[in-house]
């Protein structure tokens, strides 16, 4: 009896993949109604000169990310979006967050575009990327230490292309104020908006200028003092690529300001950095930053951290065979002015994706 039952369950587990590639699932539903899917898994390796911390000594998981898209029906598509990163108090426990979670229209009149739930505010170029799409390794120091390096929030977003001679986009939004830069016991929400224009300087090259602001109730265990917490920012973008010959030299290269505008500060603070990212031969890229955060404090600093003003400069190669996968190697300076937080370190970053990969934001 017990080596028929054991037969019984082998032929079903042999049986039921037929089933469900007859039928779509075992429900009887089809395979075309289930979610693109793709995961994304980033290790970093560092070392660091300076600092003894095991934060920035040896290997980790950076994140990972498993993300589904599908289309709901023909006036809606959705995107789910989970991360995995390690606890900041124990690395050796995880926290699972959805970072994103919304669903966009598709057939609104005049072109609007609306998205409504989940996901990264469209301010400035560095701070709506996930983790996996970074230049470098980490945040430009001048916009995470600000606006912090996840900024996703709950509620509802506008777009909608300018009738101008170029491309122009103007995106309105208002939103729960739940991230650690905001006040999250206070119940006004915060909102922003951002304008985006773009000029093809020729066939092979283009230039963005953008314009950014969000207000709302200020965290004071982030900015250290209470009240209202207003940013405003810019950013040029240029990218040129040789038309001439796949995975020919391409050209990024990326300026980003903030200003920051407490409301019970009276200093002028302020994030900037420049970047430069070149392809000089086939899958390999060459990678220069350089940096700053400034509080604008003449004492002990007390906000933001701690940054007082420190700059950073930041050199990188990385391999990248394909959109599904790359190797860096990185060395980052930092330098805090008052001689006490320096920091020289090397970084090596793996990052690879397995399944449908949606494409990123140009």
């Amino acid at each position: 009896m017990r080596t028929c039952f054991i037969v019984l369950i082998c032929t079903a587990g042999l049986l039921a993949p037929v089933a469900a590639t007859a039928s779509g699932t075992l429900t009887g539903a089809s395979n075309a109604m289930n979610p693109a899917l793709s995961v994304n898994g980033l290790f970093v390796a560092e070392t660091s000169n300076d600092r003894d911390d095991a934060e920035v000594n040896g290997a980790r998981l950076q994140e990972a990310e498993l993300h589904m898209t599908a289309v709901v029906d023909p006036f809606w598509t959705a995107n789910a979006i989970f991360s995995v990163a390690p606890r900041e108090d124990d690395a050796s426990s995880f926290d699972i967050i959805m970072e994103e979670g919304n669903v966009e229209a598709t057939s609104l009149p005049w072109g609007i575009g609306l998205k409504l739930g989940k996901f990264f505010l469209p301010f400035g170029k560095h701070a709506p990327l996930h983790t996996h799409q970074y230049a470098f390794v980490e945040s430009p120091l001048g916009v995470a230490s600000f606006v912090g390096a996840g900024l996703t929030e709950t509620g509802a977003e506008l777009a909608y292309a300018l009738p101008l001679p170029w491309y122009s986009d103007l995106i309105l939004y208002a939103m729960n104020a739940d991230t650690e830069i905001w006040d999250q016991d206070d119940r006004d929400p915060m909102f922003g908006a951002r304008l985006s224009n773009l000029w093809d300087v020729s066939d092979d090259a283009t230039l963005e200028l953008g314009g950014s602001y969000m207000r709302g109730p200020g965290s004071a265990a982030w900015h250290g003092f209470a009240g209202d917490f207003r940013v405003s920012g810019v950013d040029l973008t240029y990218k040129w690529i040789s038309s001439s010959s796949s995975h020919g030299p391409a050209l990024n290269l990326t300026a980003e300001a903030l200003f920051p505008d407490p409301e019970a500060y009276d200093g002028s603070p302020l994030g900037w950095y420049v970047m430069g990212q070149y392809r000089f031969h086939h899958n390999w890229w060459l990678g220069l930053t350089h940096g700053r955060a400034d509080t604008d404090e003449t004492g002990a600093p007390t906000a933001w951290n701690g940054i007082g003003e420190t700059w950073e400069s930041k050199l990188n190669f990385t391999f990248a065979p394909s959109e599904f996968s790359g190797l860096r190697v990185e060395v980052s300076q930092y330098d805090d002015r008052l001689g006490d937080a320096d920091d020289l370190r090397f970084s090596v970053q793996w990052n690879f994706t397995i399944g449908s990969h949606p494409a990123h934001s140009y």
